[in-house]
């Protein structure tokens, strides 16, 4: 009766698949689970990084406020004057070679071209960071 009902709502190939990871879940599970943490490893690290990236933003938006006001008025030149660092702060703050966002499931070595696209893929992200 289970074949049944797998075979009706899975199919044939849906039910090999169930199958096999009933019979082997526990080699599977681990391998998930290992998986899992380095994916969470992975993410922290970017999230680290993008934490120290975000008070850099403001403290340069901030001393630009403090230095030349009528900047304030102008997104693209605060844009324009802001400047960041990318290997300080890859070789500051990052603690394992490999960064991911939240919503992937794949890991991508730590470099600059890797955090800058998924901290900050457009300039006008910036704007997003110091709200205006």
């Amino acid at each position: 009766m289970q074949n049944l009902w797998l075979e009706v709502f899975l199919g044939k190939i849906g039910k090999y698949f169930i199958l096999f990871v009933d019979r082997y879940y526990l080699y599977i599970l681990p391998l998930v689970i290992i998986y899992g943490v380095f994916l969470t490893i992975a993410s922290l690290n970017l999230k680290k990084i993008k934490r120290k990236v975000c008070l850099d933003i403001i403290n340069q938006v901030n001393h630009l406020k403090n230095s030349d006001s009528s900047l304030l008025n102008n997104s693209e030149q605060i844009i324009e004057n802001i400047k960041i660092d990318w290997e300080k702060f890859i070789k500051l703050y990052s603690f394992f070679p490999y960064v991911t966002s939240q919503n992937n499931l794949w890991v991508v070595r730590t470099n600059v071209f890797n955090v800058r696209e998924n901290i900050l893929p457009e300039k006008r992200e910036i704007l997003k960071i110091i709200c205006i």
